[in-house]
């Protein structure tokens, strides 16, 4: 796992792992829930969730948190994050409004993986 997803999952998260210790913080990115505690909120891997587009030394990361039963997408640029779609169940906006910015850099000169 990128140190970029990670850091792209706490910033979605907003602030849910604060004072957390990096291990946690790390543990919890895997996917799995630290011994005795409850699952820690992750991406979702099969929905291909986070992506960065650069141009020269910009960069913009998409990255969709899963939240509860619904995601919340979180856009970068800049070094700040702000959330620019959610859905309460499933992924499906997440995953247009994500395909749209994506698309969007793409055809401002961005290459995206």
């Amino acid at each position: 796992m990128s140190f970029r997803i990670v850091l792209a999952v706490l910033i979605a998260s907003g602030g849910a792992w604060t004072g957390l210790g990096l291990s946690q913080i790390l543990w919890a990115a895997s996917g799995t829930a630290l011994p005795g505690q409850a699952q820690f909120p992750t991406t979702n891997t099969n929905a291909n969730d986070a992506t960065t587009c650069s141009s020269g030394s910009d960069e913009r990361i998409l990255a969709i948190a899963v939240t509860g039963d619904g995601c919340e997408l979180t856009y970068t640029k800049g070094g700040e994050s702000k959330s620019v779609a959610h859905q309460k169940e499933g992924l499906s906006v997440c995953e247009r409004v994500k395909e749209q910015i994506e698309k969007r850099l793409q055809a401002s000169g961005f290459k995206c993986k």
